[in-house]
């Protein structure tokens, strides 16, 4: 006996082929609206109807993703990237992946996070979008780049993420996790130029104190230890290695460092 094939109504089918025929992937109730004919009301019931079946995804209020062809079974998930990139260009902004989704796509954690966290430039937030959860934190435009569209996500480079795990160390919870995966690629140029890069670029001047310090600490390359050294503002007071740790220990007055936890370099 043959499964039931899923049936939609006249105005399902008539929304899906003028979303298909005209290429929308992207549309506002208004917009639907007008397409269809239909008043709001009845245009807006027939919106809240497909997004409870899955048939499209409702991004927020009044902006809808539409499928070029529904899959069998008749329920749509597209790809995260799919959902950030619709919702971020239908209102000017941008977006980069980045914290533990990141760290996971790099390889730098195991553990699988139920959140996509994302830097952009338009909400604070949490949401849920098709499933999706996401973590938003707005951030200025200049704290966005060194990212790829690798695999259709577009997710910060490894140096860029590793940056963020010391520049948003609170949020995080990444030190000095992030330090040792600075000493496991102390040896790896291309990274150390593209941390380096990132700091420059994207980090401030307590970022690039700390990782200066453990380049230094790590005898990495001394190009690289020196363009952090001539992009650091003069400095009067110290910072901790480690701000979640007492702040006592030796000082590396270069750097301004109070170096308060070492564990990590060696063991």
């Amino acid at each position: 006996m043959q499964s039931a094939l899923p049936r939609y109504g006249p105005l399902e089918t008539r929304l899906l082929s003028w979303a298909q025929m005209r290429g929308v992937e992207r549309a506002t109730g208004a917009e639907i609206t007008k397409a269809l004919r239909l008043d709001r009301a009845q245009c807006m019931r027939l919106l809240d109807r497909m997004n409870r079946k899955g048939m499209l995804v409702q991004l927020q209020r009044g902006l809808y993703l539409l499928p070029a062809k529904l899959p069998p079974g008749g329920k749509w998930t597209p790809p995260p990237a799919v959902i950030l990139r619709n919702l971020f260009e239908a209102k000017d902004g941008d977006w980069q992946e980045t914290g533990p989704s990141a760290f996971h796509f790099h390889g730098l954690t195991g553990q699988i996070p139920n959140t996509t966290t994302i830097y952009n430039t338009r909400y604070s937030r949490r949401t849920n979008i098709a499933g999706l959860g996401i973590e938003m934190i707005k951030v200025a435009p200049a704290r966005l780049g060194l990212a790829s569209d690798a695999s259709g996500r577009r997710v910060g480079t490894l140096g860029r993420v590793v940056m963020d795990a010391v520049f948003d160390l609170a949020r995080f919870g990444t030190l000095p996790k992030a330090y040792l995966w600075i000493r496991e690629r102390k040896d790896d140029q291309a990274f150390l130029k593209d941390l380096v890069q990132s700091a420059i670029k994207h980090g401030d001047a307590p970022v690039r104190r700390r990782i200066g310090c453990v380049l230094e600490m790590l005898g990495c390359d001394a190009k690289r230890i020196a363009a952090l050294k001539k992009s650091i503002p003069p400095f009067k007071s110290f910072i901790p290695l480690a701000p979640s740790d007492s702040r006592q220990g030796s000082t590396n007055k270069t750097w301004g460092i109070i170096l308060n936890q070492t564990g990590w370099l060696h063991g």
